[in-house]
Order: structure tokens, then sequence, then C-alpha cells
């Protein structure tokens, strides 16, 4: 039985996989290529990704409305301070404006200056 290893398209292109399954990858296929096939599905089904986000055409996160994912898409937000921001909407209800976030425990000020330009409370 032959293992299979899920890489990214640079070790791809490196391990000579064959040119469809490289063009695949680079065409952003949703599939993933491998090494010695043609075009993957995906990744098996018991396995889930390691972490999938939704970009907003805008770039924008509503903090209102952001999942704990895209919550630490944002600068120095890791998962520990996206619960609580989670927690703290869900306790005190939806943020009035952007610098509210401040109010939540453990979000410095910094944070929200350096994510300004990316944030919303639409």
């Amino acid at each position: 039985m032959k293992a299979t290893t899920w890489i990214g398209v640079a070790a791809i292109v490196a391990w000579g996989a064959s040119a469809p399954a490289v063009q695949a990858a680079q065409a952003g296929s949703p599939g993933r290529a491998q090494v010695g096939a043609e075009a993957a599905p995906g990744p098996p089904k018991d396995k889930k990704p390691v972490r999938e986000v939704t970009v907003k055409a805008d770039g924008k996160v509503n903090i209102n409305t952001a999942s704990k994912t895209e919550l630490m898409t944002l600068d120095g937000v890791g998962a520990g301070l996206a619960q609580k921001i989670i927690d703290h909407r869900t306790a005190r209800g939806p943020f009035k404006k952007v610098a509210d976030l401040a109010a939540v425990d453990g979000v410095p000020k910094r944070i929200v200056e350096k994510n300004a330009g990316r944030l919303t409370v639409k």
C-alpha cells in the first residue's frame, strides 16, 4: 500500500509531480495535489482543514458577527483572544463602535489601533 502525503504547491514542483497535478494546484483548484497523482479531490474525509478562513471582498472583519477563525486573521489575535471577544459580545451584546473592542479583557488598545483599517461594526 502506498502512503499519501498532502503537501503544498512548492513541494509538488520540487518533488517533480506530474504537470496536471501542479497546474491544478496553481489554478486554485479546490482539491489538493498529491505526489504521484494527477489531481486529488482534497484531504481525506476524516481530516479537517487546520484553518479555513472566509475572506470578505472589502477585507473588513465585522467584530459583531465574525467567527473565531475570522477574528484570528487579525494581527495579534490568537485563539484565546478571539474566544474572549466572542464571549464578551455574547454576554454584553454587539459592539457599537470599533473602539469598544478595547473594553474586552485582554485586548490592548494597540491591537485595536493596529487593525483599525480592517475592523467594522456594520
